[in-house]
């Protein structure tokens, strides 16, 4: 497989209230990398550095992604047989964290497509068929909300209060859950 063509588009998630222990986000924007081979087939990956928490800003990986789809840059025209090869035009071009996600998701899509199996598949010899997912909750109304829809892991965001507030809330929550729910 061929990188045929590429291109780099800003999405802003919209205005909301994105939670992370460290505080609240109230505007989020990612970079979406559509990437083409020579038979057409589309695949995106997506950058998502998040000022002040990740090494790398919105503008050094648009930076990055920009310099590595110009002519010259290394991405266009490359060409990718498996994983393993990824792994070394990744080496080779010099990229911010975000930008090495977004192109490997990109090509690893683009791969699993060509061969009409899953990313995993081609990852490992015997992949899961399925993990489980978690739900991010806020209260135990939340939790038991999520329990009801099927949710077996339940993801908190510690940090926000009081280390003694923060012990109370998980024991609360092991109390009422029981053990077979996973908390992240």
């Amino acid at each position: 497989m061929r990188v045929h063509a590429a291109s780099v588009e800003s999405v802003n998630l919209g205005e909301g209230r994105h939670r992370a222990a460290w505080g609240s986000i109230t505007e989020r924007t990612v970079i979406h990398l559509t990437m083409t081979d020579e038979l057409g087939e589309r695949a995106v990956g997506e950058a998502a550095p998040l000022a002040g928490y990740t090494e790398d800003s919105l503008e050094k990986t648009r930076e990055s992604l920009e310099r590595v789809l110009s002519s010259d840059g290394g991405l266009l025209g490359a060409s990718v047989e498996r994983p393993e090869d990824i792994v070394r035009l990744l080496a080779k071009l010099d990229l911010t964290p975000a930008a090495a996600h977004a192109i490997d998701q990109a090509l690893l899509s683009l791969l699993a497509r060509r061969a009409k199996r899953s990313i995993s598949s081609l990852l490992a010899p015997n992949p899961r068929s399925a993990i489980a997912s978690h739900a991010l909750i806020h209260d135990l109304d939340g939790a038991r909300r999520a329990i009801a829809r099927g949710v077996t892991a339940l993801k908190i965001k510690l940090g926000l209060r009081a280390w003694n507030e923060e012990l109370q809330w998980v024991e609360t929550l092991r109390r009422e859950l029981g053990p077979e729910v996973a908390i992240r």
